[in-house]
């Protein structure tokens, strides 16, 4: 398994620890997608591996680790969603983050110079 591969493998099992909590504690109960539906999600995040291995590799954004390590530094807590986007100004990494008083916390950070473009 590729370093990168095990970042984002490690990045999706702290989202389903985390949602897995957070439905025990509201009473939601979501059950895992079957079928067409887990072979579309499947998709999906193979898709966005190959994207950000494809930029990595071609020097467009910086690698995931970097960007968790960004994050975690600028506003701690455990990241709860990332998703790359293709702006104006290029490649932002939207990162949701989980904090110990149970607050959300939102950042944009530029995917080529790890600059924190947007708090909220």
């Amino acid at each position: 398994m590729t370093r990168s591969r095990a970042i984002h493998v490690a990045l999706l099992s702290s989202l389903l620890c985390l949602s897995v909590a957070e439905a025990a504690s509201t009473g939601a109960v979501r059950r895992p997608p079957s079928g067409a539906a887990a072979a579309k999600l499947s998709e999906r995040r193979q898709s966005f591996n190959d994207l950000v291995r494809n930029l990595v590799a071609a020097h467009e954004v910086q690698p995931l680790k970097s960007v968790l390590e960004t994050a975690r530094k600028t506003s701690p807590g455990d990241v709860v969603g990332i998703k790359l986007r293709r702006q104006k100004a290029g490649w932002v990494y939207h990162v949701r983050l989980l904090k110990a008083d149970g607050r959300r916390a939102e950042l944009d950070i530029d995917g080529k110079t790890l600059k924190v473009l947007e708090r909220k």
